[in-house]
């Protein structure tokens, strides 16, 4: 709602109908993780754990969705001419040969998380794959907003979505720092 705040603020009834799509990826994470932290806080589990248990899930979902918007003709990459494009249509329905960002999303999403869930068992505190994989998926989806055709709204020239991915590696920074720290504070105690 909020990278779309002109059109909601003219369409004030649809902002609650999240069923007729339009769902931003940065609202989505978002809730997802305030949704985590409420389910942690209510069952007095750590978050961390619950955080690492559902990378498998969060990784389904990225996929999914990447793929998803190929289908739809959203986060599209622009035209090209090049033997490396795909087609793809745009949210007008125009097909087109494109850069396949939608695909390098999907296909990135399954590296960063596939190589987290194999170095998982070497990670000797809970929480550090999943604040790596926030990481990794908030730098892919900055990158990949360059490489994004579709309209969105800008601020100092760069699309809002990719300053939340921004937003985003920020937060899993402070949540590896902390990892780290408590890691290390563990050591000290042991």
């Amino acid at each position: 709602m909020v990278l779309n705040w002109p059109y909601f603020q003219a369409h004030p009834g649809e902002s609650a109908l999240f069923f007729l799509g339009g769902l931003a990826w940065p609202g989505a994470l978002a809730g997802g993780l305030l949704a985590l932290g409420i389910y942690a806080w209510i069952n007095h589990q750590p978050v961390r754990s619950l955080a690492d248990a559902l990378l498998p899930l969060a990784a389904g979902l990225a996929v999914s969705a990447w793929l998803g918007c190929w289908l739809e003709g959203c986060a599209y990459g622009p035209a090209t001419n090049a033997w490396w494009g795909l087609p793809g249509k745009d949210e007008w329905g125009a097909a087109a040969q494109r850069i396949p960002t939608q695909l390098l999303g999907a296909l990135l999403t399954l590296l960063v998380i596939g190589l987290l869930d194999w170095g998982q068992k070497r990670f000797d505190r809970s929480g550090l794959a999943a604040a790596l994989a926030l990481m990794g998926l908030s730098l892919e989806l900055f990158g990949l907003s360059f490489l994004r055709a579709d309209p969105a709204p800008l601020w100092n020239g760069v699309r809002l979505d990719a300053w939340a991915a921004l937003v985003f590696a920020g937060i899993a920074g402070v949540a590896i720092i902390i990892t780290a720290l408590l890691r290390n504070e563990a050591r000290e105690r042991g």
